[in-house]
C-alpha cells in the first residue's frame, strides 16, 4: 500500500485531481482525499514524504 501512496502523492504534485487519482488507482474519492489530507497536514515537503521508507511513511501518516 505505501507504494500506491507515494504514487497517489506523485500524481497529486503533478496536479491531477481526486477523482482522476480515484479512477486511475481503483480507489474512492474519499480515500484519496484522505491521502492528500494526510500529506497536508504532515507540513513536510512531498520531497521528503516520498524519501522516507515504507515504515517511515506508514508512521507519519498513519
Amino acid at each position: 500500500m505505501v507504494t500506491k501512496l507515494k504514487n497517489i502523492l506523485r500524481c497529486y504534485q503533478s496536479g491531477m485531481g481526486l477523482k482522476e487519482i480515484a479512477a486511475v488507482f481503483h480507489i474512492s474519492r474519499n480515500s484519496t482525499r484522505k491521502y492528500v489530507r494526510l500529506f497536508q497536514s504532515s507540513g513536510k515537503s512531498m520531497e521528503k514524504l516520498l524519501a522516507m521508507t515504507e515504515e517511515q511513511l506508514r508512521q507519519e501518516l498513519g
